[in-house]
């Protein structure tokens, strides 16, 4: 079957693909869409090691995204159990059968932050480095790959409705260092995707 120039045309454009690419529930990568903007869609991030927390491996703050210790210290969860029966002298040892305390505290190299602790700290590490690597969207591919929660409504407005409010935060982020103009309307948002050809210094507009 011969294909038009038409379609041709739209097939080689970098902003077409079918409509249902652009539906949440059938989400699909765009061929046309950059690397960086499927693997951001993939959740993936690149993670650097921060800075060591000046508190130490104990730091009692849950919203801590600094460094506390590569490893759980086994003595700080509680996994050393003392066997010793007996002290020095012959006397029986009375913390027998109990946990042994690590000795270093806060100098530890491990980690001795609880569970729930070394859990939000994570979260928020990978929503920080989230927000950071927001990718450059260079066309409504780009766009679709990297946020496969938003939906096409009409014409240049998406529904930002399914989205979480990270990935929100994150696409606003990607916007304002990308070709495109943008208007916010609520609960939805205009994108117009500047031709590629044209300096990423474009204008962009941003309406609260």
């Amino acid at each position: 079957m011969e294909r038009s120039w038409a379609n041709m045309i739209e097939e080689e454009d970098p902003n077409f693909f079918k409509p249902k690419s652009r539906s949440r529930s059938k989400a699909i990568e765009p061929r046309a869409a950059t690397a960086e903007a499927k693997a951001y869609g993939r959740g993936e991030v690149v993670h650097r090691r921060a800075p060591k927390c000046l508190k130490g491996s104990n730091c009692p703050n849950a919203n801590c995204t600094f460094f506390h210790g590569a490893k759980e210290c086994n003595f700080a969860a509680g996994k050393h159990i003392n066997t010793r029966r007996w002290l020095p002298g012959g006397k029986p040892n009375p913390q027998k059968g109990k946990k042994m305390v690590c000795g270093k505290g806060s100098a530890c190299e491990f980690n001795h932050r609880s569970a729930t602790r070394r859990a939000s700290t994570e979260k928020k590490v990978y929503e920080k480095a989230r927000l950071e690597q927001a990718p450059v969207l260079l066309s409504e591919a780009d766009l679709v790959a990297a946020y496969p929660a938003i939906e096409y409504k009409a014409a240049d407005a998406w529904s930002t409705d399914e989205m979480t409010p990270l990935d929100k935060k994150c696409l606003m982020a990607s916007l304002k260092k990308s070709p495109a103009d943008f208007d916010e309307h609520g609960d939805y948002i205009d994108i117009r995707f500047h031709n590629k050809s044209r300096s990423r210094s474009g204008s962009r507009r941003n309406k609260n």
